[in-house]
């Protein structure tokens, strides 16, 4: 952490402490009102703080210089201490005045009679119209900051002045009753001194005043604060609370071990969270300690209470002597729990809070002092009357709560937090829930021991003023700090503070008051909109005015300090969301920089009104769009448009024109983000986006695909025809893609016929796509119109059309002309004779193998979908299928009826497709031939079985007589079985003959037996010759038996037959 030395944030050197005009002050503009407008535009720079953070983390205070009448006060005089609330800052001095300030430094009042010794403490009272002070000549004084005619809302009371002298030394702390406006029967302040008495007094309209020592002997009163119904205060032994409202002390929070003199490092407390936590701070140690409540037990509301004396945690004594019989101990706390006593110990060991309860004793003792009542009716400094008296009711007149809520709760107190620092504090005060301020004093001098002697001897701020003694040498100070930090003792900021003369001055010079809400110690939101909450940080010669940054600062650090605009969109965002911050709140009001628009000339060509001023969020938006232009990623600002943009027409126009005008070109990364919808923008900036394309050849792809995608709608057609004509005019700026984007702007300006003899100039095969995407294959067809019939005469540029396209892609131009003759509307519709004919006029015209596969995948795709609709040319299809796709041509002749036999047989024996010649040569009746084909070329004795068992099957037709079919069969099976042996006995296939034996197996009525005669012996059978012998024979002997099988069974019904016609013949003769 870095530590004094060095000026501030933003300046150039520290400032100069004998220069009361030095840096911007509060106040001194005099445009500024009373509610510090001057202040909302400062920042750290100005008061010379120096952010100390490791991490560079946001601060979380901004600093100004009080100015307005403090420069010359301090100029003449000393600041000795300050206090603040509302919109007032009081200042006590060296001089003894006490003079009221404004949030802007201006005076309103000036006390300079109250006292004739340094002032030591100021206060005020709840409804800031009363303001006390305390000197070190014995004096204390409430002073009326209104007077009955000039406040409305101030106190009727007439008594404006309320002075009490004392001859017991100087007064060291004084505390207003918050009530002090509103109660002018009993006006009530409790003070203490170097007596080492605290004292409750009270004057009511007509001067008399009563006084009631509460506590004393336990040295000087250093400090008390009074927050509702509860006085705090704070002596060389410890921090004692008091409940005024039940006259009981309700906690005692012991000073810490080791702890520096308190002369020297006077102890600090504050209130907060509407006096339910209690901030203590003894020099390097800080506490917290929260206010409970509890239900008074039936022996506590009998009034039987346990009167020993308070017992420490190191007084084994008190404990056995008070009773003490049981006890619990956590990590946490240790509770005792006595008769009427109880103890909560808090986790670090040496502090407790203590609370005593009950409403039959009235003011207890306390350490080796009593309560004295105290009763003056002169004033007169040092007299005093009826000490031994002691009061039986309590001083106030007006009660606080409910007599049934004092018999039956009780206050308790509970240190929550507690730890070391290495600075020593010299003020502290709430920031926001679980958060506090300190003002830090790091000591770097004597220290220690060595300033022990110099306890209670004055600062050096005092010496000077009085002029008395030489002071010893020591090394210069550390400029002050503010810390923000947790209750756990976590630092969320640290700023070192450039104050006037901070080299000569001690930790009791300075002096912290803070205006924070009274009712609560504020949540977050409070202390994040900053509002009144300010602390004003006091020294003898300066006071420097710290406030809780707001939305505003928050952005500007985050726009202009750390370039973070997502976080500065989303914290916009959320200001808005919540209230803090109007959704049309004007960027002067936030940002330093200029807010109006730039590039007015660009604006103004697309006649984008130029706005004096704008709002926060579009200044933060242009601010992030235009740092990614500066950084030269135009790709990552254009992605980020649609949405930081949004639907604002205006915006998207001016980020057009800026991007248009940035030198690197920046305009097509921005292209595909342009909305053409929600919002629809004007045409001059979707003509400008266009146009950026056409500078440079590499964005003509863009340029084509934007043309595409935009609606012709949005910008003038015609234009861009005539700047994309110019274009390819130009010397070195024509491309085949602005050639097709050219097109596209002809058929969206409705010259159909020019765009598609374009794309057809272009020869590319995206036309294809074109001519599709806008159903212009009619016009292909028939350039003169869109042909409604049959036209089997076409001229040659419509041939060349189509064969054009064929050639580009075939399989894709096939699919979009069979799509077309089937399956388009009929306004869409090319009949399939005129797609035919083109083709086939092309393939005549120039043998081209692109026209002539369009053609068949054409015919193919007809075929596929409907088998009759291209019989016609069926015969065609032969050729086409046997050069295209002749793995087809089988299926293609076993399902279509419209071509020739002959001529698709000698198709087949050209191309020498064997299965295709054996199936024709079935169909036309010619068995031997195919069985040359079947084995001299497949040489498939298999297939030659299956063909010959098929064949029969067919022909038993075209026999009459049986015994026919079977000579026919006979024969048929002796062709096989002689060309399988002929083929295998002059060929290296010797697995015919094993093939044609298990064949014939499988044969009805076909001996197996008859193909082993007919091969010659020593003829090779294939491996396996023994099994399939053993299967033959099997076979045989097996049909053999079934054949018997079968005779028998026709000889038993023949004799069956027979003897039944015998029997009816003798039937008939008898009869």
């Amino acid at each position: 952490r870095v530590r004094g030395g060095g000026p501030g944030v933003g300046m150039e050197e520290p400032p100069d402490p004998h220069d009361p005009g030095e840096g911007p002050r509060v106040g001194d503009d005099p445009r500024a009102d009373e509610d510090a407008r001057s202040e909302s535009g400062s920042d750290a720079s100005t008061s010379g703080s120096e952010s100390v953070s490791e991490d560079d983390d946001e601060p979380m205070l901004k600093y100004q210089r009080l100015g307005g009448a403090v420069p010359a006060i301090l100029s003449d005089d000393v600041a000795s201490c300050a206090c603040a609330g509302g919109n007032i800052i009081v200042l006590g001095t060296k001089r003894g005045v006490v003079i009221v300030l404004d949030r802007g430094g201006n005076e309103l009042r000036r006390f300079t009679e109250a006292h004739r010794a340094p002032v030591n403490d100021v206060c005020l009272d709840a409804r800031r119209e009363w303001v006390g002070s305390c000197a070190d000549d014995g004096t204390c004084a409430a002073h009326a900051l209104y007077d009955d005619d000039d406040d409305a809302h101030a106190s009727s009371a007439s008594t404006r002045v309320v002075r009490c002298e004392y001859d017991a030394g100087p007064v060291r702390s004084i505390a207003l009753d918050p009530r002090f406006a509103s109660r002018p029967k009993s006006r009530r302040f409790v003070r203490g001194g170097d007596d080492g008495r605290l004292v409750l007094s009270a004057s009511n309209k007509n001067g008399e005043r009563r006084d009631v020592v509460l506590h004393a002997g336990e040295g000087p009163v250093r400090r008390v604060r009074w927050a509702g119904t509860l006085i705090a205060w704070a002596n060389d032994v410890g921090v004692k609370v008091f409940d005024e409202a039940r006259d009981v002390r309700i906690a005692y929070v012991d000073r810490p071990r080791g702890c520096p003199p308190p002369g020297q490092y006077p102890p600090h407390i504050a209130w907060c969270d509407g006096a339910r936590t209690l901030l203590i701070a003894w020099a390097d140690c800080v506490k917290v300690a929260k206010v409970r409540t509890r239900t008074l037990t039936a022996s506590e509301r009998s009034g039987r209470l346990n009167r020993s004396r308070v017992p420490t945690l190191g007084d084994e004594r008190g404990f056995h002597s008070s009773g003490l019989t049981s006890g619990t101990f956590a990590s946490g706390f240790a509770s005792i729990d006595l008769d009427g006593f109880k103890a909560e110990v808090g986790k670090f060991g040496d502090t407790f809070a203590q609370q005593l309860s009950g409403t039959t004793e009235r003011l207890l003792s306390f350490g080796s002092g009593s309560l004295q009542p105290e009763k003056s009716g002169d004033h007169t400094p040092g007299t005093r009357s009826g000490a031994a008296a002691r009061s039986s009711r309590p001083i106030a007149e007006e009660p606080d709560e409910e007599p049934a809520l004092k018999t039956t709760v009780a206050r308790f107190v509970e240190v929550v937090a507690m730890f070391q620092t290495d600075y020593f504090v010299c003020g502290i005060a709430p920031f926001g829930p679980d958060r506090l301020v300190a003002f830090a004093f790091v000591d770097q001098g004597l220290g220690g021991e060595a300033d022990k002697g110099d306890a209670d001897k004055g600062t050096d701020a005092d010496k000077g003023d009085k002029g008395d003694g030489p002071t010893r040498e020591r090394a210069p100070s550390s400029r002050p700090e503010v810390r923000v930090l947790t209750w756990q003792n976590e630092d969320l900021t640290c700023d070192a503070l450039t104050m006037k003369g901070y080299e000569s001055f001690r930790a009791g010079d300075y002096h912290l008051a803070a205006c924070v809400p009274d009712d609560d110690g504020g949540d977050d939101a409070t202390f994040a909109d900053g509002g009144l909450v300010a602390y004003y940080l006091v020294s003898p010669r300066d006071v420097l005015v710290g406030k809780p940054r707001t939305v505003a600062d928050r952005l500007r650090w985050l726009v202009e300090e750390r370039g973070d605009y997502e976080a500065a969109l989303e914290a916009c965002d959320d200001a808005v969301t919540s209230g803090s911050m109007a959704a049309d709140a004007f960027a002067a009001d936030v940002f330093s920089f200029d807010d109006s628009d730039g590039d007015e000339d660009v604006l103004h060509t697309l006649d984008v009104p130029v706005l004096p001023r704008r709002r926060v969020r579009d200044v933060i938006v242009d601010a992030y769009l235009q740092s990614r232009l500066d950084a030269g990623d135009p790709a990552r600002g254009a992605s980020l448009c649609p949405r930081l943009l949004g639907t604002d027409a205006c915006a998207w126009e001016r980020w057009i024109a800026r991007f248009a005008s940035h030198p690197t070109g920046a305009l097509p990364h921005l292209a595909p983000y342009v909305p053409t919808e929600h919002p629809r923008l004007a045409a001059a900036a979707y003509e400008l986006v266009l146009n950026a394309f056409l500078h440079d050849k590499k964005d003509h792809a863009r340029f084509l695909a934007t043309v595409k995608a935009w609606a012709r709608e949005i910008y003038s057609v015609p234009s861009m025809v005539s700047a994309v004509r110019r274009k390819i005019e130009a010397p070195g700026g024509d491309s085949p893609t602005l050639r097709e984007a050219l097109a596209e702007l002809y058929l969206a300006d409705g010259q159909r016929e020019r765009a598609l003899r374009l794309h057809l100039e272009l020869g590319r095969p995206s036309v294809l796509d074109f001519v599709q995407r806008h159903g212009l294959l009619p016009m292909c067809a028939n350039l003169e119109g869109t042909p409604t019939s049959a036209n089997t005469t076409t001229n040659a540029n419509n041939t060349n059309t189509l064969a054009r396209l064929a050639r580009l892609d075939p399989r894709r131009a096939a699919t979009m002309l069979a799509d077309a003759s089937l399956g388009e509307p009929p306004n869409l519709r090319v009949p399939a004779e005129v797609t035919v004919a083109a083709l086939t006029e092309a393939v005549r015209a120039a043998d081209v193998r692109g026209t002539r596969e369009c053609l068949h995948l054409y015919l193919r795709e007809l075929f596929a979908r409907d088998p009759d609709v291209g019989e016609r040319w069926h015969r065609a299809q032969v050729s086409l299928y046997a050069e295209f796709h002749p793995e087809e041509l089988l299926n293609f002749l076993e399902r279509a009826t419209g071509y020739d036999l002959v001529d698709a047989l000698a198709v087949c024996e050209r191309r020498g497709l064997l299965k295709e010649r054996v199936y024709l040569l079935s169909r036309v009746g010619d068995a031997p031939r195919a069985l040359d084909v079947i084995v001299g070329g497949l040489r498939d004795a298999k297939y030659a079985a299956r063909f010959a068992r098929d064949h029969l099957r067919r022909s038993e037709g075209d026999f009459d007589d049986p015994r026919e079919l079977d000579a026919y069969a006979d024969e048929l099976w002796e062709g096989v079985i002689s060309r399988v042996v002929k083929v295998a006995g002059t060929s290296s296939s010797p697995a015919l003959v094993g093939d044609l034996m298990d064949a014939l197996g499988a044969v009805d009525g076909v001996d197996p037996r008859r193909g082993l005669a007919a091969v010659p012996v020593g003829t090779e059978v294939g491996p396996g010759a023994r099994d399939r012998l053993r299967r033959v024979v099997t076979r045989s002997r097996r049909a053999e038996r079934e054949a018997e099988a079968r005779r028998a069974e026709a000889e038993r019904e023949l004799s069956e037959m027979e003897a039944m016609v015998d029997a009816a013949r003798r039937r008939a003769f008898d009869d």
